[in-house]
C-alpha cells in the first residue's frame, strides 16, 4: 500500500484555540436549530391553524429568516477564529510500477 499511514506520518497539533470547543458547540446548536425551524415551522403553520395564509407566510417567513440569519451571523463572526493549528508532515510517495 503506497499511501498508508505510518507512525512517523502522524500530524501534531501545534495550537488549539481557547474557545474552540465552545465555538464548535455553538455552531452545531445554531445549525441544528436552523434546520429544525426550516423544517418545523412550515409543518406547524400548515396543520391546525386558523390564521389566514398571508399571516402564516409573514410569521413563518420571519421566524425562518431569524433562525437562518442568526446562524449566518454566527458563521460570519466565528469564521476568522483559528480553532486548531496542525502540522502535517509531507508524505513521500513512490510511483507504482
Amino acid at each position: 500500500r503506497h499511501f498508508s499511514n505510518k507512525t512517523s506520518d502522524t500530524s501534531n497539533i501545534i495550537y488549539e484555540g481557547p474557545f474552540a470547543s465552545l465555538s464548535l458547540r455553538l455552531k452545531r446548536i445554531s445549525i441544528t436549530s436552523a434546520a429544525v425551524s426550516i423544517i418545523g415551522i412550515p409543518i406547524l403553520l400548515t396543520y391546525g391553524s386558523t390564521v389566514p395564509v398571508s399571516g402564516q407566510l409573514a410569521v413563518g417567513g420571519t421566524a425562518i429568516l431569524a433562525a437562518t440569519g442568526s446562524t449566518a451571523a454566527l458563521h460570519f463572526c466565528f469564521s476568522p477564529y483559528v480553532q486548531s493549528l496542525e502540522w502535517v508532515p509531507i508524505r513521500k510517495c513512490t510511483p507504482s510500477t
